[in-house]
């Protein structure tokens, strides 16, 4: 996942600069790791606490725009190898935490 803020004054709304400071997510996921109602959590859940650690009262909309992006399998890789959402999910009983 990557977070990236932009300040008020690199905002444009309706062609105009100003406006409410934006937060914006790149999530990345395995192809097929979530269903609909759980990209619908996620993004719930990320909006909340975002908005929580911004200070944000609850009843008011927080500006956080979340893009999820579906990777094929086979473009992911860690330490040099290509992994598999079924290896992330059922990693062996002795391997280490990342």
């Amino acid at each position: 996942m990557y977070a990236r803020g932009y300040p008020a004054e690199r905002l444009f709304h309706g062609g105009k600069p100003g406006g409410t400071k934006v937060i914006s997510l790149d999530v990345n996921v395995v192809e097929g790791a979530l269903d609909d109602e759980s990209r619908k959590e996620l993004i719930a859940r990320f909006t909340h606490v975002v908005g929580k650690h911004a200070g944000n009262p609850p009843q008011e909309r927080i500006p956080v725009y979340i893009v999820v992006r579906d990777v094929p399998p086979p473009s992911w890789g860690m330490f040099g190898n290509p992994i598999t959402f079924e290896a992330l999910r059922n990693p062996p009983a002795d391997a280490k935490p990342v």
